[in-house]
């Protein structure tokens, strides 16, 4: 993700400004909820968002047969959250994706701070 530019979805802008509450629940005590629906995080995907374009690119396709074809319930428990510490003048930005249809899993990012 080094020296992106472009779009944010409303969830991504609404997590870096602080809006979105934290979840109690997450691995991170000090976690920002991000997208907790799948479909939401497909539709600012799909609607070209820079950050959740790099995160869908790294977390596995949930597994389409035509036995779940019309079964939405492999996509329940699908969440991300995020922490962001800034430490100099970067910003190092850490995304948990809990995948029920796959190994939980972090990804890290780390830019200069622009927020």
């Amino acid at each position: 993700m080094e020296d992106v530019e472009g779009k944010l979805c409303n969830t991504c802008t609404e997590t870096f400004r602080g809006k979105i509450p934290i979840d109690g629940h997450n691995t991170f005590s000090n976690d920002i909820i991000h997208h907790q629906k799948y479909c939401d995080f497909v539709a600012s995907k799909d609607g070209n968002c820079f950050i959740c374009t790099w995160l869908w690119a790294k977390h596995p396709s949930p597994p389409l047969t035509s036995d779940n074809a019309g079964d939405h319930s492999v996509l329940d428990g699908f969440r991300i959250s995020c922490r962001a510490d800034e430490n100099s003048g970067w910003l190092d930005v850490y995304f948990y994706v809990t995948c029920p249809w796959a190994a939980d899993f972090e990804l890290h990012s780390t830019s200069h701070a622009i927020l």
